[in-house]
C-alpha cells in the first residue's frame, strides 16, 4: 500500500559478496522498496559509493554478507603469512560492516550481519568491541541468532525489530 512506503526513501539495501538472492526475493514483495544491491567484492563498490549509497537511499535495513573465505579457519599445512595476507586484504570490508552497522544504529535503522558462526570474523577486534558495547550489555540494542543454510550454521547479528522482518531472514523454528 502506498502508505507503508510514504516518507521511506528506500526498505532494504543489500551489500553481498556472494549473490544478490535477499534483493532478487525482495523484489516479489509489492510493498518493499529495494536498493539496487552492492557488491562488496567489486572494485567500483568503495567505501564512498557504499556512503553515498547509506546516504542517499536511506534504507530502513542494511542486510550485510561479508566475503566468507579470507575468515575461513587455517586450513592444515596453510602457511599462517597466508591467513594473515588473505585476512588483511579483507579487513577493510569487516570496518565497512561495522560502521555501516554503527550509521544504522544512530539513525534508528535497522542492519543484519550474516556469516558462518565458526569464522575468524567473530573474532576481528572491530567485531569483537561492537559485540561488546551493543551485544554483552543491557539494555540490549542489538541481538544474535544461529541460522542453518544447507547444513552450514550461520550467525546473524541483528538488530531488526519483529515479525515483519522475519520472512527475509528464514529462522530455525
Amino acid at each position: 500500500s502506498a502508505m507503508s512506503t510514504m516518507g521511506v526513501k528506500c526498505h532494504i539495501l543489500e551489500l553481498f559478496s556472494h549473490s544478490a538472492r535477499l534483493s532478487e526475493a525482495c523484489l516479489s514483495m509489492p510493498d518493499l522498496l529495494v536498493a539496487a544491491p552492492l557488491d562488496l567484492t567489486q572494485p567500483d563498490t568503495t567505501q564512498e559509493r557504499v556512503w553515498e549509497v547509506l546516504t542517499v537511499a536511506a534504507p530502513r535495513v542494511v542486510v550485510i554478507v561479508p566475503r566468507q573465505r579470507p575468515w575461513r579457519k587455517k586450513q592444515p599445512g596453510e602457511p599462517k603469512w597466508q591467513v594473515t595476507q588473505r585476512r588483511r586484504k579483507a579487513d577493510d570490508e569487516v570496518c565497512l560492516s561495522v560502521q555501516v552497522a554503527r550509521h544504522q544504529l544512530q539513525q534508528r535503522r535497522c542492519f543484519a550481519i550474516l556469516h558462518p558462526c565458526n569464522s575468524a570474523f567473530w573474532e576481528h577486534p572491530e567485531i569483537v568491541s561492537f559485540w561488546n558495547q551493543h551485544v554483552a550489555t543491557s539494555p540490549k540494542k542489538v541481538w544474535w541468532t544461529m541460522l542453518d543454510f544447507d547444513g552450514e550454521q550461520y550467525i546473524l547479528l541483528k538488530n531488526l525489530p519483529g515479525p515483519q522482518y522475519d520472512c527475509l531472514l528464514p529462522e530455525k523454528r
